[in-house]
């Protein structure tokens, strides 16, 4: 007598939709008929849709991930393209100059955005002046974790930034330089260089004697 089985019709695997129940194999492995998003069918292992190991009917990985699945947006030559390109290359081509940050650390592009269309469709043209930032420096690239936004401010966003809590309130070092007046420079080599308490790195006059 056969186990109860979970049924997994109408369940979504990457881009892998379950359509029924298919014979099992030599081995008596349970297996599922799928459709991918691109039209195929394929039949699919049920403990490789469990452990995420089946995304498409293989499409994805004959195709170069980084480009587009077709170049009839129009836009492959605006500054916005150049952002998704910059976005995929960094996350899936491990040749890229900053790969090792990105796709290296786990960083990836959610399903929706493997595709321009996707990206733009829920992102537009880029504004003059701004990048494309994560909201969360560890999370995907998704509609939900991305918004445009100035270069300072995606700068003051970085993982690498230092954060300072003063007076019950945490801000960067670029903030608090703005907020005192006092070079970021300077509060930077008073509390990670000279070891001053933050209190006094961000209240001592520059002009005090012996300040950095």
């Amino acid at each position: 007598m056969m186990p109860n089985l979970i049924n997994l019709i109408g369940q979504r695997f990457g881009h892998l939709t379950v359509l029924e129940r298919a014979e099992n194999n030599r081995h008596n492995q349970t297996r599922w008929r799928c459709r991918c998003e691109c039209g195929s069918e394929k039949v699919v292992l049920q403990s490789t849709l469990a452990r995420g190991d089946a995304k498409s009917c293989g499409c994805l990985s004959s195709r170069n991930r980084i480009g587009d699945r077709t170049r009839s947006h129009g836009k492959t030559g605006s500054t916005t393209y150049a952002v998704y390109r910059a976005m995929m290359q960094r996350c899936y081509d491990k040749n890229a100059d900053r790969y090792a940050d990105y796709g290296g650390r786990g960083i990836y592009v959610c399903d929706r955005w493997q595709t321009f269309q996707g990206f733009y469709a829920d992102m537009g043209d880029r504004p003059s002046g701004m990048t494309l930032d994560r909201l969360d420096n560890s999370g995907p690239y998704s509609p939900e974790n991305c918004q445009w936004r100035s270069y300072k401010s995606q700068a003051r966003n970085r993982r690498t930034n230092r954060l300072l809590t003063f007076g019950g309130e945490t801000l960067c070092v670029a903030e608090w330089g703005e907020r005192t007046g006092i070079k970021p420079a300077t509060i930077h080599r008073r509390i990670f260089v000279y070891e001053w308490p933050v209190e006094r790195a961000l209240t001592e006059p520059t002009h005090y004697r012996g300040a950095a």
